[in-house]
């Protein structure tokens, strides 16, 4: 008896070590990967901001709206270029499909040239009002597509869970364009060579990293090499372009899904420079300033669980609850706080001539207090390809926003636009709160099958 009590106690120990070992690992991981996240997100935050800086102070308020009216130009055609690609990247990586990269952004290359077509008429509007935008604009019909086809690499490597190796790429890929656009603005303050020097730029670094990344990926290589050894076999032929279809057609959808959340997020833009002019454009920028700061540091949470979702199927909604009541109060009670600095911080970084920005930025700062339940609801979407209930996220939220933008602009001017958010923002927590309550496809077929292997055994 006292043996078997030792034995049991031994047993004990053993697994109880073990427990804190396997924790100790799990916690290990995932704190240096998101500490990975958080520093490159700190890193391209940081040099955004410092560029916003340099931007108010050397620039006039119509010549700083002019350069942010191509930037947005530029971000609205990105629709062409398949964004969702990167989400269907990250997803097949994640479930062992090693060419998903190159594949998807072959085809991220092919539908560009849309984007470029589209450059060719702004090109010529731009010209034919005699307003010097055309210049970059043209230059930006040939480099387009280089800019928007492979930032695809650092959602690759997420889905590798090469954390660190995806952090660094996504530094220096952010970094680079900034550094050159600051160093052009300080040498010439003209905003036609600033807008030229940020094209070229950045089509040169995505293009130089992506091609040498992919010459370098050991997975890849080593799969291919394998594969050439075994001397494929027909099935093995048509699984792998079945896979590839199927990688393809999601990466489609989710892009389709895009174009709303997409020109949602730039039309704001669009709609205030008509209205209001290019100087509130620079008004907004500056608005926008700190809010985008912490919307930068907190999209890292997508690729750390969006991964983790994929592999545990396990996972239900009802156990993400506590999460994203979690985050409502920490969301809320940093945003209070930001809220009350808010008009010191814009007068100090930007100067008093943005403290016109100041009643919008602590608006657009209220509505950011739905975002990290966002992202976790929208990852678990991602997660179950729950496609239906992802249009009718992606398709209505930006219509509802689009809508509030052109009525509150017009009532209310650029504070319009932090009720809008508001107002938009609140609207999706609660559409997200309904759509995944929903049933994930193959599911309730996976329980039926399982309850009717138990009843035959």
């Amino acid at each position: 008896m006292i043996a078997r009590l030792r034995s049991l106690r031994d047993n004990f120990g053993g697994l109880k070590r073990s427990l804190l070992t396997e924790a100790n690992d799990y916690f290990a991981k995932y704190f240096s990967s998101g500490a990975w996240m958080v520093a490159a997100n700190v890193v391209i935050g940081l040099a955004g901001f410092v560029s916003l800086m340099l931007f108010s102070r050397l620039l006039g308020q119509d010549a700083f709206g002019k350069y942010k009216f191509l930037i947005t130009i530029l971000g609205l055609l990105s629709v062409f270029s398949l964004q969702g690609m990167s989400n269907a990247i990250l997803r097949w990586t994640a479930e062992s499909y090693n060419a998903s990269y190159v594949e998807g952004s072959k085809a991220r290359l092919k539908y560009s040239i849309f984007g470029s077509a589209s450059l060719v008429v702004a090109t010529l509007y731009f010209f034919s009002i005699g307003n010097e935008l055309w210049i970059p604009s043209l230059v930006a019909v040939f480099f387009f597509p280089f800019m928007y086809s492979f930032d695809s690499m650092v959602f690759y490597l997420y889905g590798l869970q090469e954390y660190r190796r995806a952090s660094i790429y996504k530094t220096v890929l952010n970094a680079v364009p900034i550094a050159v656009t600051i160093t052009v603005l300080v040498l010439t303050r003209s905003p036609v060579a600033i807008l030229c020097s940020y094209v070229v730029s950045m089509a040169a670094i995505y293009s130089a990293v992506s091609f040498m990344s992919t010459r370098r990926r050991k997975a890849e290589k080593a799969d291919h090499e394998k594969k050439k050894e075994r001397k494929k076999s027909g099935k093995e032929k048509s699984d792998e372009e079945d896979v590839r279809k199927d990688m393809i057609t999601y990466g489609k959808h989710i892009s389709l899904m895009n174009v709303f959340s997409t020109a949602y997020s730039y039309l704001d833009k669009i709609i205030l420079t008509y209205f209001l002019g290019l100087g509130n454009l620079a008004k907004l920028a500056i608005a926008d300033a700190l809010p985008s700061q912490y919307k930068t540091h907190t999209k890292f949470l997508v690729p750390l669980i969006v991964p983790k979702l994929v592999k545990n199927k396990r996972i239900r909604i009802s156990n993400i609850y506590p999460h994203i009541a979690l985050s409502l109060l920490i969301s809320a009670a940093g945003i209070a706080a930001l809220y009350i600095i808010m008009p010191w911080l814009i007068t100090f970084f930007f100067t008093t001539k943005y403290a016109d920005s100041v009643s919008v930025a602590r608006l657009i700062i209220i509505s950011a207090v739905f975002w990290i339940p966002i992202i976790i609801m929208t990852s678990y979407l991602d997660s179950r390809k729950m496609i239906r209930e992802m249009y009718v996220f992606q398709t209505a939220t930006p219509i509802v926003g689009i809508a509030t933008y052109v009525v509150l602009i017009k009532m209310f001017g650029l504070d319009g636009i932090g009720y809008a958010m508001i107002l938009t923002q609140a609207i999706s927590f609660a559409l997200l709160l309904v759509l995944t309550r929903r049933k994930a496809p193959g599911t309730e077929t996976k329980l039926t099958a399982k309850a009717g292997s138990a009843k035959t055994d």
